[in-house]
């Protein structure tokens, strides 16, 4: 296994279901330590373990490659079912929250000669 650090960038949005992405609300970033195989399965065990979002519930429209949108609610949750019906009528609010990973390999490095 490898260890790699895993930065994310997150920009929160209010987000209509008729509008798209509306008034910026927040932006915070967020990083951990993961141990994987490779860079793909560190990002996606960095999904569930850091950010707490169950990566198979995750459509392919909202994760492409390292970007990541979750459609969440006010506490940050990934929004359920009802909460999202609720949304597309106009009834509830919503936020986008766009998530930009940074994927770091960590090598530890041993000198040779002491200084």
């Amino acid at each position: 296994m490898k260890t790699y650090l895993i930065k994310s960038n997150h920009t929160v949005t209010e987000d209509s279901y008729t509008e798209g992405r509306l008034n910026y609300c927040n932006g915070y970033d967020i990083e951990d330590t993961i141990k994987a195989n490779n860079p793909d399965e560190a990002v996606k065990k960095y999904i569930e373990n850091t950010l707490y979002f169950d990566f198979h519930s995750i459509k392919k429209d909202e994760f492409c490659g390292w970007y990541a949108d979750f459609l969440v609610d006010a506490d940050n949750s990934k929004a359920s079912k009802q909460e999202i019906e609720k949304w597309k009528k106009g009834d509830y609010p919503l936020y986008n929250n766009y998530v930009n990973f940074e994927v770091y390999e960590l090598n530890l490095i041993n000198p040779t000669k002491p200084f």
